[in-house]
């Protein structure tokens, strides 16, 4: 059963595009889907043990965690790093360079 496991995650992650935008956003759902897992087993676990339904502290940073600060920098680094044509250089960096082509041929 654990071979199967891994033979799945390892399948999984050569599926994975190999751009480094695409890693982060991949890598925060990954962080987000563990985080709500332990959050759940934690609170069951607290649940059984103390009699009280309470975890304060990872209700808060799971709230860091899908905040609007932590995502929108995630995506931000998702966008810098997109490459649609594959020649290993950021879309953004290509046009900020044909920008400046284009200035430096207009004088």
């Amino acid at each position: 059963m654990l071979e199967k496991i891994k033979e799945l995650l390892s399948k999984t992650v050569q599926k994975i595009p190999a751009s480094i935008g695409t890693k982060a956003i991949v890598y925060y759902a990954l962080v987000l889907a563990v985080e709500i897992l332990l959050f759940n087993i934690a609170f069951c676990y607290n649940w059984y043990a103390s009699g009280k339904a309470e975890i304060t502290t990872l209700i808060q940073f799971l709230t860091v965690l899908v905040g609007a600060q932590f995502t929108s920098a995630i995506l931000l680094i998702g966008k810098g790093f997109v490459d649609n044509d594959g020649n290993g250089v950021p879309d953004v960096l290509e046009d900020s360079e044909s920008k400046t082509k284009e200035e430096g041929n207009g004088e």
